[in-house]
């Protein structure tokens, strides 16, 4: 499969979970192998928000380089930390990667626009949450099985754990000098 037929099943797939039909993991590759291909699509879409960003507020300083590297996967991470915890804590019956590989292409959309769109104002970047938040409530009601006030934890759960780590890796650059 080709990368562009690889995206255009991963759009058929999301829609299939937001419209709640059952057949959604037909349109993704659900193994390590499409783990992977998830993970450079989300990765090489960072880059390009930072490239953009990087276009219009002019080239950062190697240290504000590194935090914003860290910052793009930051994202990634407390994603799978959510995920992991969520299915751990309830003894979900449904395979980790079913949950993880969607959601990674979701976030790999909507996470370089939140980046880009926040220099416009934080209003976007808040847009930009709530996409994330409706992109894990949906996998988890959809692909997970989850009921609805699971559904609705999980995603604030998520929210919660990437704000609270984008927040720690800022503090984190200031206190050391990086921005």
């Amino acid at each position: 499969m080709n990368l562009i037929q690889t995206l255009r099943e991963a759009g058929l797939g999301w829609r299939e979970i937001i419209r709640g039909k059952p057949g959604w993991r037909s349109h993704f590759d659900i193994n390590r192998r499409g783990l992977l291909v998830a993970i450079v699509f989300y990765l090489v879409l960072a880059a390009v928000a930072l490239a953009v960003t990087s276009a219009i507020l002019g080239i950062p300083s190697i240290g504000q380089l590194i935090v914003a590297v860290l910052f793009s996967v930051v994202p990634l991470l407390g994603l799978a930390l959510a995920t992991i915890w969520t299915c751990w804590l309830l003894r979900a019956q449904t395979p980790l990667l079913d949950l993880l590989i969607p959601e990674i292409y979701g976030f790999g959309v909507v996470m370089p626009i939140g980046t880009v769109g926040a220099l416009a104002g934080n209003e976007i970047k808040l847009l930009a949450l709530g996409a994330l938040a409706f992109i894990v409530f949906r996998a988890a009601q959809v692909i997970g099985g989850f009921r609805l006030p699971v559904a609705i934890a999980f995603a604030v759960l998520t929210i919660v754990v990437l704000v609270a780590l984008q927040r720690s890796l800022y503090m984190l650059a200031n206190a050391t000098g990086l921005l």
